[in-house]
């Protein structure tokens, strides 16, 4: 199997599962009442998490700008 059809595949599958998780997600989302703590605590981790990725992000950025691996500095 050469790398473009690998890739076709590979794309279909994770379009084919972000689709089937999305719509699970979406029907239990209606069972369970809305509270703005649950809302907010949504947005609470999501800004962490992407706070978070950011930070590991950019401080592997200037390892590599020094010159160091990031798995050496590990």
């Amino acid at each position: 199997m050469n790398g473009q059809a690998l890739d076709a595949v590979m794309s279909f599958s994770v379009a084919a599962l972000l689709y089937l998780v999305t719509e699970e997600l979406l029907t239990e989302a209606h069972e369970v009442d809305e509270t703005p703590l649950l809302t907010s605590m949504f947005f609470v981790g999501f800004v962490a998490l992407l706070t978070i990725e950011m930070l590991v992000s950019s401080s592997d950025e200037v390892m590599l700008w020094h010159g160091v691996e990031a798995s050496a500095a590990i």
